[in-house]
Order: C-alpha cells, then structure tokens, then sequence
C-alpha cells in the first residue's frame, strides 16, 4: 500500500511539474507579445481595418488614431469622432451629428484598440498567470502565406476564442469567436503604425448640420455652428 501511494505521489508531482512547465512557457511567450503591444502603443499613431463577417453579413470599420484624437468609419459612411474632450457620431449625408458619450463607449477609437482582441492584454499580472495556466489556452506556430503566426486559443465564458498574431511582430492578423450556439464571427485585421496624418482624424466642417443628443435624442440645435476650436 505504501509503495502504491509513493508511485501516486510521484507520478502527481511529475504532472504537476510537467503542468507548470506549460504554464511557464505560455506565460513568456504571452508576455513577450503583450512587450511588443505596449512599445506599438507608445507611438500613439495606428490605423486598424477590420472585416467582421458574421453568417453572410461582412462589416467593414476603419480606424485611425494620432495623438488622442481619432475616428472611426463604418461602412455606410456614418463615423465617429473624439478628441479626448468632446465625441460625435456624424452622419455626413443627411448632415446630423450627435453627441456621445465619452466615457466607456465602444463606438470611439481608444490608444490601445487594435490590442483588445488579443486575449489578456488588458488584464492584470494575476490573471494573466491564470490565462496561461488554463489549460484551455494553447499556443501554436502556425504559418500563413508564409509567414509565421502565434495562434492563441482561449475559452472565454461560453465562448472558443482563437487569434493569430504574427510571431516576429506581434501584429493581430486575424480573429474567431465560436459560441456554445454554434454561431462563429470571423474577424480579419489589417494594422499599420505611424501612417495616420493629422488630416485622416479631422472633423470636417459641419457647420448647418442638426445636433442631436445622441442618448436622449434630443434635438440641440437645428443649425449647428461649429467654432475654430471644433
């Protein structure tokens, strides 16, 4: 009996010591990643295409961030626009622009948006340590038109969630979400730094155009008079 339980103990701990080894491993390689994100973040200037395709319905939004000031295009041509201080939502072709809020909204570009999808960027050192030791988190060499990628594959509540970030840059190529229902949103990337100029974040003039308070929906002028400042 004693002898059974010593064989138990070893080969407990040699699982153990094989598990944290994996957690070691994927916990390097996801902070290296995350090293790279924070020196991209660092040039407060990217651009961020995004394709989200969902059944049959594909979404294109373009983003462009230089120094806090941003804006965001959809596909119909509506866009969002902050400066940090003040945020719309304009709507050049039946001129009507409406206010956002600032704090929190998902419509606004923020410094960091081209790093949300890639799984625990945003999360503190201990959940971090608790992603890589899930073992539902594996990351594997993959390569693309040749080029190499990390794919980083996760569980996120009823959720299988997949992204591929290129391994030399770790610049996000592309992204799946598969839910418990079966539905799969596919995600493609395509990210660039330093390439936004200060007319790609402009808000043009919009002078004459309707002001709507865009959560109560309360019209605040009818004729807006956009100052130098704007």
């Amino acid at each position: 009996m004693k002898k059974i339980l010593k064989i138990l103990i070893i080969i407990i701990a040699i699982i153990g010591f094989i598990f944290g080894i994996a957690t070691i491993v994927k916990f390097i390689k996801l902070n290296n990643i995350y090293k790279k994100i924070d020196k991209y973040i660092s040039y407060n200037c990217f651009y961020l295409k995004t394709l989200q395709e969902t059944g049959e319905e594909i979404i294109e939004t373009n983003a462009y961030y230089r120094n806090g000031t941003s804006k965001q295009i959809a596909s119909n041509g509506v866009y969002t626009w902050t400066d940090g201080e003040r945020a719309y939502l304009v709507d050049e072709a039946n001129s009507i622009i409406y206010t956002l809020n600032i704090e929190d909204n998902i419509y606004l570009v923020s410094y960091n948006m081209f790093a949300a999808p890639i799984q625990g960027y945003n999360s503190n050192f201990i959940d971090r340590i608790l992603l890589a030791g899930d073992i539902n988190t594996t990351i594997k060499k993959e390569k693309i038109d040749e080029t190499d990628y990390y794919c980083i594959k996760s569980k996120e509540n009823n959720a299988i969630k997949k992204v591929w970030i290129e391994k030399e840059t770790s610049k996000i190529k592309k992204a799946t979400i598969e839910f418990s229902n079966g539905d799969i949103f596919n995600y493609d990337y395509e990210l660039s730094f330093n390439s936004v100029n200060a007319a790609d974040v402009k808000l043009p003039d919009i002078t004459g155009y309707k002001l709507i308070n865009g959560e109560t929906g309360t019209i605040l002028s009818e004729s807006f008079i956009q100052t130098n400042d704007e």
